[in-house]
């Protein structure tokens, strides 16, 4: 029994092992396709670029004329300008544009994706709920049995209305009739 409980904790420790480690290797490899140029052309030679389809990411600093504030390597930021899109981004927003580079700091935008500014939180908060509910719902049918260190279903799920043919009583109404 100790040997079944020494496998469980290890394949424990290798799973969570991967969880943490495989999103730092997550940008560590490299397609062999041909990608579009990214916004380190902006930062590299842009003058090279001109005339080519970019793909520009940033937050944006104006509205009229759209204007981004992309990030490069070492902290060094450039402001684009962003023309020719439809959508009209508040400031504080992060904008994703790919579109064809006019000049060294002008992009013609063909196509853009605006995230709002609480598009982030927004995202946290329904994962946080998604995540307690899925976890509440775990608990409802499993336990933890400590010895054999497993999950074990229940023999009647918490919180649960079972009709009475199965031999299960609804807790709640056996609350009421004491």
């Amino acid at each position: 029994m100790r040997r079944s409980v020494a496998v469980r904790i290890a394949v424990l420790l290798v799973l969570l092992g991967a969880y943490v480690s495989l999103p730092v290797f997550y940008d560590t490899v490299r397609s062999t396709e041909p990608v579009l140029s990214g916004q380190q052309v902006l930062f590299a030679n842009p003058q090279a670029f001109v005339g080519e389809e970019v793909v520009v990411s940033g937050s944006v600093v104006d509205e009229e004329p759209v204007r981004v504030r992309v990030t490069g390597p070492g902290d060094s930021t450039v402001t684009v300008t962003l023309v020719g899109g439809t959508c009209c981004p508040e400031t504080g927003s992060l904008s994703h544009s790919y579109g064809v580079l006019v000049d060294e700091r002008t992009v013609d935008v063909i196509r853009m994706i605006v995230v709002p500014w609480w598009g982030l939180f927004y995202t946290y908060a329904v994962s946080l709920v998604a995540g307690v509910w899925v976890l509440l719902l775990g608990m409802r049918t499993w336990s933890f049995d400590v010895s054999n260190l497993e999950l074990v279903p229940r023999s009647a799920p918490r919180w649960a209305k079972q009709d009475t043919d199965s031999g299960l009583v609804d807790k709640t109404e056996e609350d009421s009739d004491a």
